[in-house]
C-alpha cells in the first residue's frame, strides 16, 4: 500500500516536471521567435553653437551599435540599443567670419543607451517591407574635450569656460525618427534609419551663453581663460571679448542625430525545427 502511494506521488511529480519543462520550452521558443538582435553601422553628427547648419554631413563621424528588438505584436516592437559614436565641430570649418574669429572647437565620445517603441506601418510578415517610426527615451554621456596650444588633450566640463562652474556630462535625451525595414529571409533583415535626439543641455560643445570676465576666469583657472576664446591663436591682434559678449545661443539646446544601417537576425534560428514554429499570438 505504501509502495503504491509512493509510486503515485512519484508519477504525479514526474508529470508536473514534464509539464513545467514543456511549458518552459514553449515560452523560450516564443521568446526567441519574437526577439531579434541587430548590429548597427552608420554616421553621427551634432547640432549646436559650433555648427552653422541644422542638419549636415560636414564633420559627421562613425557610429556603431548593438541592440535587441522584441515584437509585442505584428506592428509594435520594443527596442533596446547601445550606440557609440564620435562627434565634434570646429569654427575653422565654418563659413561665417565671426565664427572663424572665435576659433573654438571640441570633440567628444558619445555613449548612448536607449529604450524605444517602434510602430511598423505594415505587417512585416505579410509585405516583407515596411516603413516605421519610433520614439522613446535615452541616457547618454558626452564629455567635450579639445587640445591646447601645446597639443595637450583637455576635458572642458570642469573648466567653466563661461564662468558657470563644472557641468554634468551625463544627460537624458528623447530619441525619435523613422526608417524602412526589409526582410531578406525569414530570419535576416536590414533597415535604414534616420534618428534625431532632443536633449536638455546646451553644453555638449562647451558653448552656450556669454563670455565671462577674463580676469575672473583667469583667477579661477588660467587654462579656462585660454580656452574660452581662441581667436588670438590665429590672429595675434585679436583680443578677448568684453564680459557679457555673445559666445553662444543659450536659447537653443544642443542635439545630435544619426543615419544608420541595421542588420537584424531573428533568434528563432536557435529553435529546433524553427520553420515549423507557429507565429505566436499577439501580446497586445
Amino acid at each position: 500500500m505504501l509502495h503504491s502511494k509512493s509510486l503515485s506521488q512519484g508519477m504525479l511529480i514526474g508529470m508536473l516536471l514534464v509539464s513545467f519543462f514543456a511549458n518552459s520550452q514553449t515560452f523560450t521558443e516564443k521568446l526567441l521567435q519574437r526577439t531579434s538582435v541587430n548590429l548597427t553601422l552608420g554616421i553621427a553628427n551634432y547640432g549646436g553653437d559650433l555648427q552653422e547648419k541644422n542638419l549636415t554631413l560636414k564633420e559627421a563621424k562613425l557610429a556603431t551599435g548593438l541592440g535587441l528588438t522584441y515584437a509585442l505584436n505584428s506592428r509594435f516592437k520594443l527596442r533596446g540599443e547601445y550606440l557609440f559614436s564620435k562627434i565634434g565641430a570646429d569654427d575653422k570649418l565654418n563659413n561665417k567670419a565671426v565664427l572663424q574669429a572665435r576659433n573654438l572647437n571640441f570633440k567628444a565620445n558619445l555613449f548612448e543607451t536607449s529604450l524605444t517603441l517602434q510602430y511598423d506601418l505594415f505587417d512585416i510578415e505579410d509585405r516583407r517591407l515596411t516603413p516605421y517610426v519610433f520614439a522613446g527615451v535615452a541616457y547618454f554621456k558626452a564629455s567635450p574635450y579639445t587640445y591646447d596650444v601645446n597639443g595637450n588633450k583637455v576635458f572642458l566640463a570642469g573648466l567653466g569656460t563661461e564662468g558657470q562652474g563644472e557641468y554634468s556630462t551625463k544627460h537624458i535625451s528623447i530619441p525619435f525618427g523613422a526608417g524602412v525595414r526589409l526582410m531578406l529571409t525569414d530570419i535576416i533583415g536590414i533597415s535604414f534609419e534616420a534618428g534625431f535626439r532632443k536633449t536638455f543641455t546646451d553644453y555638449i560643445d562647451d558653448v552656450s551663453g556669454n563670455y565671462a570676465d577674463y580676469n575672473t576666469l583667469a583667477a579661477y583657472n588660467p587654462l579656462s581663460a585660454q580656452l574660452a576664446f581662441r581667436g588670438n591663436e590665429i590672429n595675434k591682434d585679436a583680443t578677448y571679448p568684453a564680459a557679457g559678449s555673445i559666445r553662444g545661443n543659450s536659447n537653443n539646446k544642443d542635439y545630435y542625430y544619426y543615419g544608420l544601417i541595421k542588420l537584424h537576425a531573428n533568434l528563432k534560428f536557435l529553435v529546433k525545427d524553427h520553420d515549423n514554429v507557429p507565429c505566436p499570438k499577439n501580446v497586445l
